[in-house]
């Protein structure tokens, strides 16, 4: 196939949110434990993260290489996802500015763009490795009891000892199937996301920070189900860093009754409420936080106190 593509599992258009001079993100890798400046064009790449094998190719007309990265990820999902943030940002500064503190999206935008934050989050590689474990854990198992019960219907047991194993095709194909082009899928997570309860935090300086997985999940409630993979469980408070200067925090209705009537509202962040975000993104953050100015003093300090790591999900070693 060539020489590798690097592919970025979180938009540029994204990242330049949170850069001083659209090229440049300050960066703390937790593994390294120090901070740097970085080109947007190398953070949040994995080589052929998306790229289609030459053999799937070869035995499916109209796929090429590069359908998911191009043609779904370049030409559809980042102009819609980059003119989504933008608005949020405008609405959020006109707001700020008239001070009458209300996001004014609606019921179909709030979908729409709960549909884009779904796929941002199918399209992180810890969710694509767990989505492939899954697979390769109950696959086994599938095909024990279907060799068993072919066996018993053709009253041949031979036939439950052949060795029969299921594989993937192509990973990044299959992965793309079950999950961001699954339209029934990601309309569930969008409804579960939209139907509850957004606030936004403002920060005028500009003290946001994100990270290599920026929607992080803060559970209220232990022992539930976890609907979306988390996202809607019951007491979930789901955040997702907008821009340097804006953050969507999505309340489990249900767990936050007390919350509702600040559905769309806008609020001035605390220096307080600032930290403890961006604690969060630390705290799930698989190896790096992103920030427009060199300043992680809060990340420092909880290296001191604070595991490595509290994403439930596997760490994938990114760089």
């Amino acid at each position: 196939m060539g020489k590798d593509k690097k592919q970025h599992y979180i938009p540029q258009c994204y990242l330049r949110l949170f850069s001083d001079d659209q090229k440049h993100i300050w960066t703390f890798d937790k593994k390294k434990g120090s901070e740097y400046s970085s080109t947007i064009t190398d953070v949040c790449t994995k080589n052929d993260f998306y790229t289609i094998s030459e053999e799937y190719v070869e035995s499916n007309e109209g796929v090429s290489p590069l359908s998911l990265e191009k043609d779904f990820f370049a030409d559809w999902y980042e102009p819609k996802f980059s003119e989504y943030l933008q608005t949020i940002n405008y609405l959020a500064i006109e707001a700020i500015n008239s001070s009458h503190n209300i996001i004014s999206l609606n019921d179909e935008q709030k979908f729409s763009f709960a549909k884009l934050l779904a796929i941002q989050w199918f399209r992180l590689p810890s969710i694509k490795y767990d989505n492939e474990a899954t697979f390769d854990e109950f696959m086994p198992k599938v095909m024990r009891l279907f060799k068993e019960g072919l066996a018993k219907e053709m009253d041949n047991p031979n036939i439950a000892k052949l060795d029969v194993r299921a594989s993937i095709a192509d990973k990044s194909v299959y992965h793309a199937k079950n999950t961001f082009l699954k339209e029934e899928l990601v309309g569930k997570y969008a409804a579960e996301l939209s139907k509850n309860i957004w606030t936004f935090s403002f920060s005028k300086d500009g003290d946001f920070y994100t990270s290599d997985f920026p929607i992080t999940v803060n559970a209220h409630e232990k022992n539930v189900r976890p609907i979306c993979q988390g996202l809607a469980q019951y007491g979930a408070e789901v955040t997702y860093p907008l821009s340097k200067n804006l953050a969507l925090t999505i309340w489990d209705k249900e767990y936050f009754v007390d919350k509702d009537k600040n559905d769309l509202s806008l609020c001035t962040a605390t220096p307080k409420e600032i930290r403890a975000f961006n604690a969060l993104r630390y705290a799930y953050a698989q190896r790096q936080l992103f920030s427009y100015k060199n300043n992680f003093e809060v990340v420092k300090y909880m290296t001191q106190f604070c595991p490595i790591s509290l994403n439930p999900f596997k760490t994938i070693d990114y760089v």
